[in-house]
């Protein structure tokens, strides 16, 4: 799996066990809207590197993990955040 999927995949699985208990009206929502961004990663032709709409399809991905962190109400770019934590190492 290419390191960027791997991370969406990873983004989608995690947040889709926290909010899998979820009584809240919006869960469902949410729920939903996870479950679709990780079908799209599991379809996606992981072992074919002349994949013809390679592009195209991780623009979806993208798109839908944006529509997911803004249903989450979390930001879609963690660098801000790594640089604003005072984090260093």
């Amino acid at each position: 799996m290419r390191p960027k999927l791997a991370f969406y995949y990873g983004f989608a699985f995690t947040w889709k066990c926290l909010l899998q208990n979820s009584t809240d009206a919006k869960a469902s929502k949410r729920l939903k809207t996870l479950e679709s961004l990780i079908r799209i990663i599991q379809s996606f032709p992981h072992e074919d590197p002349t994949y013809e709409k390679l592009q195209e399809d991780i623009e979806r991905v993208r798109a839908k993990f944006r529509q997911t962190c803004s249903l989450l109400n979390v930001p879609a770019d963690f660098r801000d955040c790594v640089s604003q934590s005072g984090m260093s190492f």
